[in-house]
């Protein structure tokens, strides 16, 4: 006798990675001391995407920005974070605080 085994196939999509186009690349900024007071905008990236041609739009984007080096201490009244302009999250803007007085590097990453 012949044995028959009976099987299927499922075909799923995989999760393509998200894409931005950074405004400014590398995003260096320099100030000089009590140059600048309150909160400061700038913008960050543009044409965000979830990734895929559209299967990974129902997925939510955020940044982390994490500090590298600073060469002071406290610089920052907030800490430097990547803001979305809209909900879809289509562009972003870099948002932080600098303390009155404050000098010196910082570098950080965002992912």
């Amino acid at each position: 006798g012949q044995t028959v085994s009976s099987f299927s196939v499922s075909l799923v999509s995989r999760n393509d990675k998200p894409y931005f186009t950074a405004v400014r690349s590398p995003f260096n900024l320099s100030y000089v001391e009590d140059e600048v007071a309150g909160q400061q905008v700038m913008p960050f990236a543009s044409g965000i995407h979830p990734g895929g041609s559209g299967e990974e739009n129902w997925q939510s984007l955020s940044f982390e920005v994490i500090a590298v080096s600073n060469t002071t201490g406290d610089m920052f009244v907030s800490a430097p974070r990547v803001l979305c302009r809209t909900v879809s999250c289509t562009d972003a803007d870099l948002v932080f605080e600098l303390l009155p007085g404050a000098f010196g590097d910082a570098a950080f990453d965002a992912v």
